[in-house]
């Protein structure tokens, strides 16, 4: 099987598949940076065989222009020399084009809020608020307690919002640094599944009909298919993506056009970049 290179810049989430039969293997690590000119920009901190795959760990950091503007000029060097291979580039030199398509398709489903209550309107425009960070976490959890207690919801059914609610309080009254560390430890991805699906529960418990379900499935699943194009995308919503898309796109094609001709493109690109990404979160964990 022909071996291939795995590329990671860790701290700026780069994930690329190389061929490594380009390259000596007994000198690889320094062979690949005269070759990619990475000896300008970066620092090759390990590379290690697993499998069929040879992983290399390159390391930058990530809040400084300088650093920036150098992740950039490697991923446009490596695009440039290894064409149609290297999604998170693709991506992001893309994303103006991208995000057009995406407010096209936005107002699209939009134009399916007829089908929608008052209520559930209201839940949406602060969920997509919420993850972009448009009001705290403290206002969104407020006003949907308040929502869950109206529709009998238990708060018990998810733990970790709960535990996290209740920490929150006490620390507020009693500022004690133990609960503080009791609240690092509650897993932020198990705080986002929750928050997702508490919203879920509240716009379900509400609709009335099959047409506001679905449309209530379309406005949830468009905000995790949105930041997967832009790269933005946490691990739980990936998962979510994935086990959710294809029932998204027949109820898509249900009310609207028949697939999503303009963003398909980039969304497999955009799948295959986080599945690169995630291959590397798994040999850097060995």
């Amino acid at each position: 099987m022909r071996k291939v290179l795995l590329l990671v810049l860790s701290l700026s989430l780069m994930v690329i598949f190389l061929p490594v039969g380009l390259f000596a293997v007994s000198n690889f690590p320094s062979t690949f940076a005269v070759v990619c000119g990475i000896n300008d920009c970066s620092k090759i901190m390990s590379s290690v065989f697993c499998g069929d795959t040879f992983a290399v760990n390159i390391l930058d950091l990530y809040n400084n222009r300088k650093v920036q503007n150098n992740i950039i000029k490697l991923q446009k060097l490596l695009n440039n020399k290894y064409k149609n291979i290297y999604g998170y580039y693709q991506l992001t030199v893309n994303k103006k084009e991208i995000k057009k398509h995406l407010l096209k398709e936005h107002f699209k489903i939009k134009s399916l809020d007829k089908y929608l209550t008052e209520g559930q309107k209201e839940i949406l425009s602060l969920y997509s608020k919420y993850l972009n960070n448009k009001i705290s976490r403290e206002r969104f959890c407020k006003f949907l307690y308040k929502r869950m207690l109206k529709l009998n919801i238990s708060e018990w059914k998810y733990p970790n919002s709960k535990l996290y609610h209740d920490l929150t309080k006490i620390i507020k009254k009693t500022n004690e640094k133990k609960f503080y560390k009791q609240l690092l430890m509650i897993n932020a991805f198990d705080l986002e599944r929750e928050d997702r699906q508490k919203v879920e529960d509240i716009l379900f418990a509400e609709s009335v009909t099959a047409e506001n379900k679905d449309v209530v499935f379309l406005n949830l699943f468009f905000e995790v298919y949105r930041k997967l194009l832009l790269a933005e995308i946490s691990l739980t919503e990936y998962e979510y993506y994935k086990q959710n898309y294809k029932t998204f796109s027949n109820i898509y094609s249900k009310y609207l056009d028949t697939d999503l001709p303009e963003l398909s493109y980039y969304s497999q690109i955009a799948e295959k970049s986080y599945s690169f990404k995630l291959k590397n979160n798994k040999i850097f964990s060995l």
